[in-house]
């Protein structure tokens, strides 16, 4: 999903995402969300961020595990 805000220089958007698999009696369920937004600004100058966040969840022993990732960003166009 996105969304324009601010005349049309501020896009963001979000995601969730559910996954589940299984065989033989074991079983592995990951879950994400993710959301970012992304700015132009004097049209040369890009801005960027993401933030992801992730659980995965196991029947196999593993234990569960839970990531969290940020990244940011900046582009210059000639």
């Amino acid at each position: 999903m996105s969304k324009l805000f601010f005349n049309k220089i501020l896009r963001t958007n979000c995601g969730l995402a559910y996954n589940t698999s299984s065989s033989m009696n074991k079983s592995i369920s990951i879950f994400n969300l993710r959301g970012g937004a992304s700015a132009v600004i004097a049209k040369k100058h890009n801005l960027n961020i993401c933030i992801i966040w992730q659980n995965k969840r196991s029947s196999i022993g593993v234990a569960t595990s839970t990531f969290f990732t940020a990244n940011a960003g900046y582009a210059y166009s000639f």
